[in-house]
């Protein structure tokens, strides 16, 4: 597949991924770095490696967390790593990848238009067989009150 700037190269499993999950380009990067790392990483590093504010990586890291891609390792320092929660998390992951590699314009282009939109995809997929669901949505403020606006709006 050839690098395309139209959201209508993505496959439609990949922007409903992107629309739920991913809000940020910094996210992305951050995913398919830690993706490809064999080892944890600090929020100082990874704003390091990816030129970010340490603040800016901070909050993308403990989104992306939340979100069941990330999980956290505490120790002398926090510490975060790619293991998503659920096997259908890790899939959606390995397609970004691909298209991240083949469609990089396209992906970018589409998360800086929609994807602050709505999370409750990636938090289903994130509780998916567990039977558990943290008090923790990983939404921002404003995404919490657009979701009850939208849960209090007449179908």
């Amino acid at each position: 597949m050839s690098a395309d700037s139209s959201s209508g190269a993505l496959p439609p499993e990949l922007r409903a991924f992107l629309h739920s999950c991913i809000e940020s380009i910094e996210q992305i990067e951050i995913l398919m770095l830690l993706r490809g790392s064999e080892r944890p990483r600090t929020a100082a590093d990874i704003a390091t490696v990816l030129r970010l504010s340490p603040a800016l990586a901070t909050r993308a890291l403990e989104v992306l967390s939340a979100r069941g891609l990330l999980q956290l390792r505490v120790a002398s320092e926090r510490s975060f790593f790619y293991k998503p929660k659920a096997e259908e998390l890790a899939r959606y992951a390995d397609l970004l990848a691909e298209y991240y590699v083949t469609s990089r314009l396209a992906i970018l282009s589409f998360v800086e238009r929609v994807a602050p939109l709505g999370q409750a995809f990636c938090r289903r997929l994130q509780t998916a067989g567990s039977g558990v669901i943290s008090g923790d949505d990983g939404l921002y403020p404003e995404h919490r009150d657009q979701r009850v606006l939208r849960s209090a709006a007449p179908a």
